[in-house]
C-alpha cells in the first residue's frame, strides 16, 4: 500500500509541473545495500547528452513528497532544450537553481 500512494503522489506532482512525459518514473523491487529485497522508487530523465536517474527505497522513512520535490525544482532545467542544459552544465549551474532565460 505504501507504493501505491508513493505512486499516486509521484505520478500527481510530475503531472502537475508539467513532467510527466519527460520523466520516466517506476517502482521496481530491487535489493538494498545490506541485501534486503526492498521495492524502489527511480526516475530517470535526459539532461544534456546523457540520463540521468535518482532513486531511493521506499520503507518506513520514504517521503514521496520529498522525492517528487528534489525532480520538480529541477523542471526548468529538464524542460530545457538540450543546447541550453549543455551551456548550463559548462557554466557549472546546477540544475536545482537552473532558471530558462
Amino acid at each position: 500500500m505504501r507504493a501505491y500512494r508513493a505512486a499516486t503522489v509521484i505520478s500527481k506532482r510530475l503531472y502537475d509541473a508539467g513532467l510527466n512525459k519527460l520523466i520516466h518514473f517506476k517502482i521496481v523491487p530491487d535489493f538494498n545495500d545490506r541485501g534486503k529485497k526492498v521495492l524502489v522508487a527511480i526516475a530517470e530523465y535526459k539532461a544534456g547528452s546523457s540520463t540521468l536517474h535518482s532513486s531511493e527505497d521506499i520503507d518506513k522513512f520514504f517521503c514521496p513528497e520529498m522525492f517528487a520535490k528534489s525532480l520538480t525544482r529541477r523542471a526548468a532545467y529538464i524542460k530545457a532544450g538540450k543546447a541550453a542544459q549543455i551551456k548550463a552544465n559548462e557554466a557549472g549551474i546546477h540544475p536545482d537553481v537552473y532558471e530558462a532565460a
